[in-house]
């Protein structure tokens, strides 16, 4: 499985120009010949993507599980899914929202937004149907992301971005409350298994910078490790383990490339034992050593 970061994303050819700050924040609008590197190919984004279905449509095969993409959807993948896109239609067009996995730098709402429980839903439940008002606002939203990171004359250049996709997160925020409680009163409930990993993943955003073994949040829950892995391989597709380390490795790239912060620093942060011990994790993630990659990074807007 490919595994994409921001700056991967902006080093592929699209057939529109892409619209980035800092290596942080990325806007992407694509027609089917700016895919077909990674149609059929199953990929993953070490980010926070939301995909705004502009035109045709497409399947996704998203962590296991099949949906449809239609022109007026929305999409939201974090750095834990999978995904797979299937037979897209030939007018097939999305725009997309990808966001640094490091909080602070890709706008303060989004720390709340993934730590609350209709971003838990949504993991499981990736795809949004919102009225054409709302897909217009949230189109809106995109366009103002873009304004501001192309105003590079303004004396407040950062704070503004950072403004612009707040705004964008708290209204997508809102209409994802919505749908939830929407949802909540049809009175659909989750699977047993859904349930647990629904409650697994929330503890693992909430802990994972400090807490990186299974045997925690097997306590935490009241479970074995064996069966929270069983959970999690079903519901997540992934080992608990595997999904600490993406998260943790998502969460490290994202501070070493876009932070001053020392690798020691940032090996503290993130609680590994000493900063060797955080190399020696980085570089059997990514093939790199946390200051190769630092050294690696280009100027950009």
């Amino acid at each position: 499985m490919d595994r994409f970061g921001i700056q991967d994303i902006i080093s592929f050819q699209y057939d529109r120009p892409l619209i980035w700050y800092r290596n942080q924040i990325v806007i992407l609008t694509s027609h089917l010949d700016g895919l077909r590197s990674i149609a059929g190919v199953p990929f993953a984004i070490d980010a926070f993507a939301v995909a705004y279905i502009t035109s045709g449509e497409c399947v996704a095969e998203i962590n296991g599980n099949t949906y449809t993409l239609k022109v007026g959807n929305i999409f939201i993948l974090s750095p834990t899914h999978t995904c797979r896109l299937i037979s897209p239609s030939s007018d097939f067009c999305l725009r997309t929202l990808v966001l640094d996995n490091s909080m602070s730098s890709a706008g303060t709402y989004l720390t709340y937004l993934t730590k609350s429980e209709r971003w838990t839903h949504s993991y499981f439940n990736p795809g949004i149907q919102p009225s054409a008002s709302e897909f217009e606002l949230m189109s809106k939203c995109l366009d103002r992301i873009e304004e501001q990171i192309l105003r590079t004359d303004s004396a407040n250049h950062d704070s503004m971005v950072h403004l612009a996709v707040d705004w964008h997160n708290i209204e997508l925020d809102s209409i994802m409350k919505k749908h939830f409680e929407e949802w909540k009163n049809t009175g659909q409930k989750p699977s047993r298994s859904n349930s647990i990993a629904q409650e697994l993943l929330l503890h693992i955003i909430n802990n994972y910078r400090t807490q990186h073994m299974v045997s925690f949040y097997a306590e935490k829950m009241c479970l074995t490790p064996q069966y929270l892995n069983q959970i999690s391989g079903k519901a997540l597709g992934a080992t608990v383990s595997s999904i600490i380390s993406s998260l943790l490795y998502s969460t490290a790239r994202s501070m070493i490339i876009s932070t001053d912060m020392s690798i020691q620093e940032i090996a503290s942060e993130l609680s590994f034992a000493d900063q060797a011990s955080f190399s020696k994790f980085f570089k059997k993630m990514s093939g790199n050593s946390p200051a190769s990659l630092r050294k690696k990074q280009p100027d950009s807007i």
